[in-house]
């Protein structure tokens, strides 16, 4: 006996099945000027220059409300890996 194969398994393209991994950060404000109670995790982004890109329109929004700007260290890059 053997084992018999099936025409379809056969033709089954295996660079289809390979995992890729995505990184993504997850922002978390680590309120380091703070006591430390105040942490958040703000939003995910796909890399640091988006992290970058974010910061810099989150502190124009803190600018019209009067508020302080944040600095790139009151904030923690946490790496996601996804799997696809």
């Amino acid at each position: 006996m053997g084992v018999k194969y099936s025409p379809y398994l056969c033709r089954i393209n295996l660079k289809q099945y390979t995992m890729q991994t995505k990184t993504f950060y997850v922002v978390q404000y680590n309120d380091c000027y703070g006591n430390g109670d105040d942490k958040s995790l703000e939003v995910i982004v796909e890399s640091h220059n988006d992290f970058k890109e974010w910061l810099k329109q989150r502190n124009e929004e803190r600018e019209e409300y009067g508020e302080c700007e944040e600095s790139e260290e009151e904030f923690n890059l946490i790496p996601l890996n996804l799997f696809k």
